[in-house]
């Protein structure tokens, strides 16, 4: 059984990578988007006995308009608050709350 989605979220996978995004013109609903749809995800994951590393979990809100990133209210999973970042890694690209690629790591 597939993963619960609604319409308004969209989800990337890959590997034991997750993400889920919602965009729309306010983040106070974008916000409402997500957990609606993380709540659904908890079911599932209690379910299928699917344990999830808050540690490694994120929350970002982006933003394009200039000035102060706009917030939303804490985001929860399993009764586990999300912690809240500016910015993230996924893939290897580090994006910021604005979209902008910071940068790739170099390897040796």
């Amino acid at each position: 059984m597939d993963q619960p989605t609604t319409p308004k979220i969209s989800a990337a996978d890959f590997a034991d990578d997750k993400i889920i995004y919602s965009s729309y013109k306010n983040s106070i609903t974008a916000g409402y988007n997500i957990q609606y749809n993380l709540n659904l995800m908890s079911s599932w994951y209690t379910k299928w006995k699917i344990k999830i590393n808050h540690k490694k979990s994120q929350h970002l809100t982006f933003a394009l308009k200039r000035g102060i990133v706009p917030g939303t209210a804490p985001v929860i999973l399993n009764s586990g608050i999300i912690q809240k970042s500016t910015n993230s890694r996924y893939l290897g690209s580090i994006l910021d709350q604005r979209l902008i690629w910071v940068g790739r790591p170099c390897k040796k």
